[in-house]
């Protein structure tokens, strides 16, 4: 019998960046892995055109399509952290832009 997953739930800190995709294709290769939730963290304002991107991307990637999106207000660091702990989230997948 296989040992339940130590990980609940796996998120994804984004910004749509040009690594989105990237960040997102390594939450679903741990996911592979470690089977769990996949939710998504965005510091900005929910409207249409982020809904759609994260519906697309979710598709392009197959993965879940009903993954649960935290649409959040703030200092990036402050509401991602608020974020992990009132989700219990184990593992967060997070990109970084180059400079």
């Amino acid at each position: 019998m296989a040992e339940p997953s130590p990980y609940k739930i796996i998120a994804v800190a984004t910004t749509f960046s040009p690594r989105f995709r990237e960040v997102l294709a390594e939450a679903k290769r741990i996911r592979e892995r470690f089977p769990a939730d996949l939710h998504l963290i965005y510091v900005g304002e929910r409207n249409e055109e982020t809904a759609n991107k994260f519906r697309n991307v979710l598709t392009e990637l197959h993965l879940p399509p009903d993954s649960m999106v935290h649409y959040e207000q703030g200092d990036p660091a402050d509401a991602i952290l608020r974020t992990l702990a009132r989700e219990k989230i184990d593992v967060i997948v997070a990109g970084a832009l180059e400079k």
